[in-house]
């Protein structure tokens, strides 16, 4: 029997399926997303489970007056035997806005990468994308859920105690919005909104894996670059005009994570000194 509890891949996958896939009372299953990732994170099923059915990409119009959506999405489904696996380490079933649940012990007892990668697949199907900000800098990197207004306790445990503690655990700085929202009914949702500081958004793209959302990597890559080859050098006076993120990146369209001007290796998180901070 495999251990799935300690493969990166399944925590990955287990954190995007419990924000952008589903598992009905039925045990039938599905992930919906770009067509590009859809075809990354089938492979990875299927390299990881084998035979999941057939998992034909489909494309399908959706319309919902009662949830206010309108317009199209791509998703697959899998076949009950992988559904039963995910349910078996922990994965709710019926809708998750509905369902009291928390994440399971291998998660939250698991190692830095096991939760690295459970963040990963989760900020690929929730996250919001890295992009520039209307004065300077970036706008905020954030996530939330959703879930039934008498359920709210339900949702402070995950947001809170558990996803916020695995944030802090990995060295991210975060705050808390908590708002009420009517979506067919009264629901609460909290948002965790991560430090958009330099030092926290170097430490973030270099940690999140985004393979599940390819849009998000691109822009975290292009993010990554302009940080390191204008932001910091700006700090530190090599730069004395720096350009904004849009006219950077046009200028250097080919620019990608860690390949910074003068084919530098860039500096890890750890050797960026904390002084960026009251530099910003």
């Amino acid at each position: 029997m495999k251990d799935y509890k300690n493969n990166r891949i399944f925590a990955m996958l287990f954190g995007y399926i419990l924000g952008d896939g589903w598992i009905d009372i039925n045990h039938l299953g599905g992930v919906s997303g770009d067509l590009e990732a859809l075809e990354i994170i089938k492979k990875d099923m299927q390299d990881l489970f084998g035979n999941i059915g057939k998992a034909t990409i489909l494309c399908r119009k959706t319309s919902s007056p009662k949830y206010k959506i309108k317009g199209t999405s791509n998703q697959f489904s899998f076949n009950r035997k992988t559904s039963r696996i995910f349910i078996e380490h922990g994965m709710p079933t019926g809708k998750c806005v509905e369902t009291d649940y928390k994440l399971p012990d291998w998660i939250i007892n698991g190692s830095l990468e096991i939760k690295k990668s459970f963040l990963s697949g989760f900020y690929a199907a929730e996250g919001t994308k890295i992009i520039p900000a209307i004065c300077k800098g970036f706008k905020t990197l954030n996530f939330s859920q959703s879930k039934r207004i008498e359920l709210s306790d339900s949702l402070e445990y995950l947001m809170v105690n558990q996803i916020g503690s695995i944030l802090t655990e990995l060295g991210l700085k975060y705050s808390i919005e908590r708002k009420e929202v009517f979506t067919c009914a009264k629901n609460l949702r909290i948002r965790l909104d991560i430090s958009n500081s330099t030092q926290s958004l170097l430490k973030c793209i270099e940690m999140l894996d985004m393979r599940y959302c390819p849009r998000k990597q691109v822009l975290f890559n292009q993010a990554y670059d302009y940080l390191y080859n204008v932001k910091i050098l700006k700090i530190y006076g090599a730069v004395k005009h720096a350009p904004d993120f849009v006219t950077y990146v046009i200028n250097n369209p080919n620019c990608s994570f860690k390949t910074p001007l003068n084919n530098e290796t860039p500096k890890k998180d750890n050797d960026v000194p904390s002084s960026l901070n009251n530099n910003e």
